[in-house]
């Protein structure tokens, strides 16, 4: 048995119009896709500080260093140059003539005296210096008796003090002179004396330098300064 398709819901004849909104269902697929956009999550954070951005563009310095780097010293170059020098000749200029200066005949030029070398006075010399008689001895014999003639003119001329006899103690004192080139006694000197007892410093200088003449040292055949130290001892009774 045939089935036969009622004419109202033959779908031959509407195939046109499904195609027409197929095709605008498609195209506006299509827009939709294009103007889809994904959202952006954006965190927000509470009470949160909003500081805006300076867009001022901040300025690069460059810092040079205070002294420069030294160049590099160019490259020495070695060339062979000879150098040729000249002579000279300097004439020497002819020496003037100086008239003589005629003095007046009133005028007379004395000779310059001699330069006078002091010398050192020396503790020993060749020939020593004599006191009196002891001038007429030999010279070994001649120096024990001028130091033992100065002891005893010593001992008999000088005076102990009252305020060095008051004291009651006596001591030792060192005396130091010069016999110089004429005999005399000279630069007289206290190389130790008796502590607080000045007055017999003073009496043993008097005494030493009222010495009489001595006949003067030699030494090599010139006269000579001689240096004594003499110790006095001071004993009070």
């Amino acid at each position: 048995m045939e089935t036969k398709k009622s004419a109202s819901k033959n779908l031959e004849r509407k195939r046109g119009l499904f195609f027409q909104i197929g095709l605008v269902a498609s195209l506006s697929l299509a827009l939709l896709a294009f103007q889809y956009t994904t959202p952006k999550l954006i965190p927000t954070v509470k009470n949160a500080k909003v500081y805006e951005i300076d867009d001022e563009i901040i300025p690069i310095i460059i810092l040079k260093s205070e002294e420069p780097l030294p160049k590099p010293k160019p490259p020495k170059t070695i060339t062979d140059q000879i150098k040729v020098v000249k002579t000279i000749a300097i004439a020497e200029p002819e020496p003037t003539k100086v008239a003589p200066i005629e003095l007046p005949t009133e005028i007379i030029i004395a000779p310059m005296p001699p330069e006078v070398i002091e010398e050192a006075p020396l503790p020993m010399v060749e020939l020593m210096p004599g006191l009196g008689d002891c001038s007429l001895l030999d010279n070994a014999s001649r120096a024990k008796c001028t130091e033992d003639a100065i002891r005893m003119f010593i001992a008999e001329n000088i005076r102990i003090p009252e305020s060095v006899k008051d004291r009651g103690q006596g001591g030792k004192v060192f005396v130091s002179f010069v016999v110089n080139k004429n005999g005399n006694v000279d630069n007289v000197k206290i190389l130790k004396g008796i502590d607080g007892a000045k007055a017999m410093d003073r009496e043993v200088i008097r005494v030493v330098n009222s010495l009489p003449q001595f006949d003067p040292g030699e030494q090599s055949g010139r006269k000579a300064s001689v240096i004594y130290t003499i110790p006095i001892d001071i004993r009070i009774n």
